[in-house]
């Protein structure tokens, strides 16, 4: 039976991937990450090389970053570094019981103390009291200017989803989450209420979560046996109906600039 044109699985898969090269490429734009630089990325991966030294560089970072929203998590989870009313209390920058050093400890994370100090005096999400010690304001760990890492992060893992799930699609093996929900036309008065709700109960749910698999952890690690877990969320919204642009000549050759 032959394929119709508004659904050539062919040709859509190739607009999915000029539209999927064509947004990562303007989003490092927005983040001045420069044409030579992008040209020379893009020309390694097509020649088919593997990680350098730079990239992983950049997997300790990632850890470095994940293992900080860890601390933060066992600061306002952990009975040793809560007050009477079940909020986290201030610690001290030094040592002691009450104490980043004795958080980072309790938090069983990779990372050292000093890289530890050193992320939550930069971020947007830990402030300093008079007396100089270290005060949470949100759960959710904030580093200012690590947008691109952690897009990479994002995307990097919800394509091994994908791929996973493609894969047990056909092998039987346990499909992981993988959803979304979508309304076209909404009244725009009702727009910041239903953010600030989604908002709220999805981090309601993260935190249920957060504590589940925390719960599971191992307590002693010997390099066996272990997998990693975790969980994206995010929400998005468009002025109007989103619209994904036809593969023309000029973006063709746009694109090609790219590698050449």
């Amino acid at each position: 039976m032959a394929t119709s044109k508004s659904f050539n699985r062919s040709l859509i898969k190739e607009q999915s991937a000029f539209v999927l090269l064509d947004s990562v490429i303007a989003f490092l734009r927005k983040h001045k990450i420069s044409e030579g630089v992008i040209k020379q990325h893009l020309r390694h991966l097509m020649n088919g090389q593997g990680f350098t030294p730079a990239q992983g560089r950049f997997q300790k970072l990632i850890i470095t970053y994940e293992d900080m929203g860890i601390i933060v998590a066992t600061w306002y989870g952990n009975p040793k570094f809560l007050d009477k009313l079940g909020q986290p209390v201030p610690l001290s920058p030094t040592f002691g019981r009450y104490s980043i050093a004795n958080l980072v400890r309790a938090s069983r994370v990779r990372t050292t103390y000093r890289n530890a100090m050193e992320l939550l005096r930069l971020s947007t999400s830990i402030r300093t009291d008079l007396l100089g010690n270290l005060v949470p304001t949100n759960r959710v760990f904030v580093l200012p200017g690590i947008e691109v890492p952690r897009a990479a992060l994002v995307i990097q893992r919800y394509l091994d989803t994908s791929r996973r799930n493609s894969a047990a699609a056909t092998d039987s093996r346990v499909m992981f989450l993988d959803r979304n929900c979508y309304v076209p036309e909404l009244n725009v008065r009702d727009f910041s209420a239903i953010m600030r709700d989604v908002k709220d109960q999805s981090s309601a749910f993260m935190d249920s979560v957060d504590g589940q698999i925390e719960s599971r952890r191992l307590k002693k690690s010997n390099g066996k046996g272990k997998r990693e877990i975790g969980l994206f969320v995010f929400a998005w919204a468009n002025s109007g109906r989103s619209k994904v642009s036809r593969m023309t000549s000029t973006k063709k050759t746009r694109l090609a600039d790219q590698i050449d």
